[in-house]
């Protein structure tokens, strides 16, 4: 018999604010997106976690990431700050961690 992973409690990081939808996860997602680029702003990357889960021979619930910004009030901030491109908060430290990789302007 092989073993079980024991349950892992849910994660809130800190400052994350968490909205229940009447819409199910593709629908709210689309959604999000909509609203997003209707105030404007640039859909950067969708990620579907569960895709990959599927190509790797797995199985997870729908699960996507979406990273949505301002180029124009995002720019400046990383032209002064490259590091700010990066997410501010871990959720799991055995999780993927985003990698940025940059270079510094000539001196």
């Amino acid at each position: 018999m092989g073993r079980r992973a024991a349950p892992i409690a849910p994660m809130t990081p800190e400052g994350l604010i968490v909205h229940a939808s009447v819409h199910g996860p593709k629908e709210t997602m689309d959604r999000l997106a909509r609203a997003v680029t209707g105030r404007g702003m640039a859909v950067l990357a969708r990620i579907d976690h569960a895709a990959a889960a599927v190509a790797a021979g797995m199985e997870l619930r729908p699960t996507e990431v979406l990273i949505f910004g301002n180029p124009r009030a995002g720019t400046p901030l990383m032209q002064a700050g490259p590091g700010l491109a990066l997410p501010q908060w871990t959720i799991d430290e055995d999780a993927p961690q985003p990698a940025q990789p940059w270079r510094y302007p000539q001196e």
